[in-house]
């Protein structure tokens, strides 16, 4: 059984404090996403890459992931386009 993280209702976004390394939801539209907040961004052997935040939803079984480079949080503007996401039943 596919979990589904799509809300009922539509809500305009409610931002949470984002805790580095760990997902809190906002809702854009009808969908509820996790936010990740990566401010030391990626670390690996040859080092550490920018800042990162990440949106991911699950609708079904398909996974959906929005990732922003270099910022810690969304603008208003991919806040905005973000809210008009839908998918086609």
């Amino acid at each position: 059984m596919a979990s589904s993280f799509k809300s009922k209702e539509r809500r305009s976004a409610i931002p949470l404090p984002a805790k580095a390394g760990s997902p809190w939801r906002v809702y854009y539209g009808p969908y509820v996403w996790l936010t990740y907040n990566l401010p030391d961004g990626y670390a690996d052997a040859t080092g550490v890459s920018q800042p990162i935040y990440a949106l991911q939803m699950q609708a079904e079984d398909v996974l959906y992931s929005v990732v922003f480079y270099n910022q810690d949080s969304l603008t208003e503007v991919q806040g905005q386009i973000l809210s008009t996401f839908r998918l086609l039943e």
